[in-house]
């Protein structure tokens, strides 16, 4: 894609245009870290024998669960990093398909 600079009308277009934005990752965010927490938590519980005994092979859910959280924590630096795009001047990036 490629970014161009769209003039705002005023100050207006600007204030509701970032608060999509913002409204937009944080829901997204939202929506995704949920149930990854949910998730996360109860393999938790498990690989630590709180759900009763699990096997070896069962023991791998801590590989999962690590994953899960290398998931979580790109959601948050992504979201992050979209937010302060956010706050720059009014670039528009259009992405071709």
């Amino acid at each position: 894609g490629r970014c161009i600079q769209k003039p705002y009308k005023d100050g207006l277009d600007k204030y509701n245009s970032d608060q999509l934005k913002s409204a937009l990752v944080a829901s997204v965010s939202h929506e995704l870290k949920s149930p990854i927490t949910i998730i996360k938590t109860n393999l938790g519980l498990i690989s630590d024998g709180l759900a009763g005994h699990i096997s070896e092979e069962q023991k791998k859910i801590k590989t999962l669960r690590n994953f899960l959280s290398k998931i979580s924590r790109n959601i948050q630096n992504y979201s992050r990093k979209i937010y302060l795009m956010s706050l720059r001047p009014n670039n528009i990036c259009l992405i071709s398909r």
